[in-house]
């Protein structure tokens, strides 16, 4: 009977830590600093820790950047002296967009220190969004009518993905198998989330009021973005099996997901409504659910004065965006950092668990032997 509750005990205590760890992250705040200028924006980050964003220069113009090993290097432009950088894939190969010397809007790949043009779909402009492990990029591109359509670039090959009956679509993200996200518009013009897959286009549904945007998806077919509600606010949104589920808004007006990695974690932000601090930035855990990171990161002697917007997680938990930072928008890195103390009392109370009844087999097997 003792060997009973010792064991409950033990347990009881095991789950509450372990609860009690998951429920309190804390992160490190990382300052990307600037290329010179007063603003920068992160985008997306790869699972070496590499990021990609845009910032301004000492110049005050624009450039796409790359930040790895705590150095933010500018990738240049294609002649117009602007470019953004929203995306960067695990090999490297960074996409997004930059104005040419006709001062047109050309998506641009990134790869052995060279910046190359991509192509249109008739039209005069392309951005690219995303790439994924294959080199496949999305994004968007005007047609020969004008009009912008979600597009596809497989090697020198650009397709159109289509639209639901309307005239505009735009792709924000693609996952390893192929899978995009984005907007189409349907008959009304109203835009509707949207899945792009093996030449079909799958409208998600909503969360009752109008569509809005699907932003991330994981390799896990899981997606992410906001959706207007019955009561006209827009909420984050999770999408799996069929499913759309809100993530709440934390008390807040509106609430955006951006980014997802393959534990479903999700960042985004939420809208308050009022103050120059109005945009919060905050993640979202199936367990835990949804936390704005201002509670649960140290601002101090950083600089910041909040954090705006989280836009995308890595499967190492580490997770970029942008907050406020001497009124200007810096982009920034949270790295989680466990709790040592909690650590050590776990790991303390397991070892004590499998010593205790290792103890308690011990005597079971000496009595059975007499």
């Amino acid at each position: 009977m003792r060997s009973s509750n010792l064991k409950l005990i033990v347990a009881a205590q095991l789950v509450f830590l372990a609860t009690n760890l998951v429920a309190q992250p804390v992160y490190r705040l990382i300052d990307l600093g600037t290329l010179g200028g007063s603003m920068s924006y992160a985008s997306d980050i790869n699972s070496s820790g590499d990021i990609v964003g845009y910032s301004t220069n000492a110049l005050n113009k624009t450039n796409a950047f790359v930040w790895s090993n705590g150095s933010m290097t500018s990738l240049g432009d294609l002649g117009g002296g602007y470019s953004v950088a929203y995306a960067i894939n695990d090999s490297g190969t960074i996409v997004g967009f930059s104005h040419n010397s006709n001062n047109e809007t050309r998506g641009f790949v990134y790869a052995g220190n060279m910046m190359s043009a991509l192509s249109t779909l008739g039209g005069s402009e392309s951005v690219a969004s995303d790439i994924n492990s294959s080199g496949q990029i999305i994004g968007y591109s005007t047609n020969q009518a004008g009009r912008s359509r979600a597009a596809i670039y497989n090697g020198n090959i650009v397709s159109d993905l289509g639209a639901l009956g309307g005239p505009l679509s735009g792709a924000n993200r693609i996952n390893d198998l192929g899978q995009v996200t984005g907007m189409a518009q349907d008959i009304n013009g109203i835009n509707r989330s949207a899945i792009f897959y093996n030449g079909e286009i799958f409208d998600i549904g909503s969360l009752g009021g109008a569509a809005h945007n699907a932003f991330g998806i994981n390799n896990a077919g899981v997606v992410v973005g906001s959706s207007y509600n019955n009561s006209g606010q827009v909420r984050a949104f999770m999408y799996s099996s069929a499913t759309m589920t809100d993530l709440g808004a934390l008390g807040g007006n509106h609430s955006y997901a951006y980014g997802i990695n393959e534990s479903n974690q999700v960042v985004g932000h939420i809208d308050f409504g009022s103050g120059p601090d109005r945009d919060h930035a905050f993640v979202y855990n199936p367990v835990t659910g949804m936390t704005d990171l201002n509670l649960v990161t140290d601002l101090n002697g950083t600089g910041f004065s909040s954090l705006s917007s989280a836009v995308a997680i890595n499967n190492s938990g580490l997770i970029i965006g942008y907050g406020l930072k001497n009124g200007d928008s810096n982009a920034f890195m949270l790295v989680p950092i466990p709790e040592p103390s909690s650590t050590a009392i776990i790991t303390g109370l397991g070892a004590f668990y499998m010593v205790a009844f290792s103890r308690r087999r011990q005597c079971v097997r000496l009595h059975f032997r007499r």
